[in-house]
């Protein structure tokens, strides 16, 4: 009798506490002008160790997410970093299609520090001589 009661509320207590998951899945492009799939983008979920990468195709997969809202961080080195916000419901997929710019530089500001740098090794040789 003891094993049936055991074998009833193991079964009922593991329908009551199990959640069906849901997923995420999307692409990530280049928001230029030739929105090629960017390959082995970083995805990851903000506030969690979750994290994927992008395929050959631009496209990336999370599975076994609870339901709820989560933030994708997405980068990709030489591209502005990206978040979105995502709302994942049970035994449902989520669709993300995400675009990155590249990320602009200040040429000017770059070749300035290199003349800086350059002018202090030429201080400090001459300085030890």
């Amino acid at each position: 009798m003891f094993r049936i009661v055991f074998f009833f509320a193991l079964v009922f207590g593991q329908l009551a506490f199990s959640q069906s998951t849901g997923s995420i899945y999307g692409s990530i492009t280049d928001g230029n002008d030739s929105g090629e799939p960017l390959l082995f983008a970083n995805v990851s979920l903000k506030d969690t160790k979750i994290t994927a990468q992008t395929n050959l195709h631009g496209n990336f997969e999370i599975t076994g997410l609870q339901p709820g809202a989560y933030h994708l961080e997405i980068n990709y080195l030489g591209y502005e970093p990206k978040k979105v916000r995502i709302e994942v419901r049970s035994d449902e997929t989520a669709f993300v299609e995400a675009s990155l710019q590249v990320m602009s530089m200040n040429t000017e500001s770059l070749l300035l520090a290199e003349a800086n740098t350059a002018a202090i090794k030429t201080v400090d040789k001459t300085a030890k001589n």
